[in-house]
């Protein structure tokens, strides 16, 4: 399916690019009433168990404490220069 191997690529897909691929795909079987309206791409997408997808640039907001948190996690995970870690170079 066009739109499964777009997403597989990492590419977007947009409802628009659906409907003109839907159109494309009609003309190549002489199919000549299709009009891939906003509501054929709905029932299509919902048909196929797909979604659009929103891209955000808003990312979590980090807890208040997580300064507090990384200075814990540092004082975990210090260790001495002399220190052997076998498979890592010094």
């Amino acid at each position: 399916m066009w739109v499964m191997n777009q997403r597989k690529d990492g590419r977007k897909v947009l409802t628009v690019a659906t409907r003109f691929r839907a159109k494309i795909i009609a003309q190549t079987k002489l199919i000549e009433i299709f009009k891939a309206s906003n509501d054929w791409c709905n029932r299509f997408l919902k048909r196929n168990q797909l979604s659009v997808r929103a891209v955000t640039s808003v990312s979590q907001k980090l807890p208040n404490d997580w300064d507090e948190k990384m200075e814990l996690l540092d004082s975990m995970t210090m260790y001495s220069e002399d220190e052997d870690f076998e498979g890592f170079d010094k």
